[in-house]
């Protein structure tokens, strides 16, 4: 996790410790979910959190007028609670793939 968000860390630089406290790490990622580009620096000494991330593809079995998507789970059972995002050139794209 940088700065809150998960990340695949993809580049990491770790600095001497000086007069000013120990040792430090610069570590560089890229948002998972919105691909941008994210600095941190962190202690050596200290923890940092790592999300735990699993990739699940559904089919897709509706989009509703509404905009909600039913979607089938592997256990073939119907998911219906995922709503559209509100971005609309995004919920436009989504729709017309569908149609």
């Amino acid at each position: 996790m940088l700065k809150g968000n998960p990340c695949k860390v993809i580049e990491t630089a770790v600095s001497k410790p000086g007069k000013h406290g120990s040792a430090k790490i610069h570590v560089t990622g890229i948002d998972i979910f919105t691909n941008k580009k994210i600095d941190d620096i962190f202690s050596t000494a200290g923890t940092a959190w790592a999300p735990n991330v699993t990739k699940v593809e559904y089919e897709v079995a509706d989009i509703s007028d509404d905009g909600f998507v039913s979607l089938i789970e592997k256990d073939n059972t119907l998911k219906e609670d995922i709503k559209l995002p509100a971005d609309a050139e995004i919920n436009e794209m989504l729709q017309k793939c569908w149609d």
